[in-house]
């Protein structure tokens, strides 16, 4: 049902109903848990909000399109390009988000693949992005300095 809706105005009522329902449940259930729920929510609506207008956004483990459809909503001038290692979702991507370049193949240390998808290290996907002149931002360096990411703070 997820997977339908996503990438539509009902999903993204259905999105921001679901977190403001999590805070006031947790308020009331759970109190301790209140600031990593709100936490988690707030670097959501950050991070999809990171990528300026026309730039590049890197959403390695795309899950099944969340983050995509909120980057997507929120400037639809940014270029977004998808890794997912699960076939079924990554041929969902190419339906739901035409605009989206998507590519099958999971990212993580060596001895960690599976025989059923490709498999990249965090130095190839480095290599990708800096060999196509994207520049790597992380949004806690952005928040501090801006600069971006060298190649061994990215793999370290």
């Amino acid at each position: 049902m997820k997977q339908i809706i996503l990438g539509t105005f009902l999903g993204k009522f259905a999105l921001v109903a679901r977190d403001k329902c999590e805070i006031i449940k947790t308020t009331f259930i759970n109190i301790e848990s209140l600031g990593t729920i709100s936490n988690d929510q707030m670097a959501t609506f950050l991070v999809t909000r990171l990528c300026k207008p026309n730039k590049i956004f890197v959403d390695i483990g795309a899950h099944i399109g969340s983050i995509i459809s909120a980057v997507t909503y929120h400037d639809s001038t940014i270029k977004i390009i998808a890794a997912e290692a699960v076939p079924e979702k990554a041929l969902s991507f190419r339906c739901k988000f035409p605009s989206v370049d998507v590519y099958e193949y999971a990212v993580g240390d060596p001895g960690d693949e599976e025989e059923t998808v490709s498999f990249y290290t965090k130095e190839d996907i480095w290599d990708f992005l800096n060999d196509n002149d994207y520049g790597v931002f992380v949004p806690n360096r952005v928040a501090h300095n801006g600069v971006e990411l060298s190649k061994d703070g990215w793999l370290y």
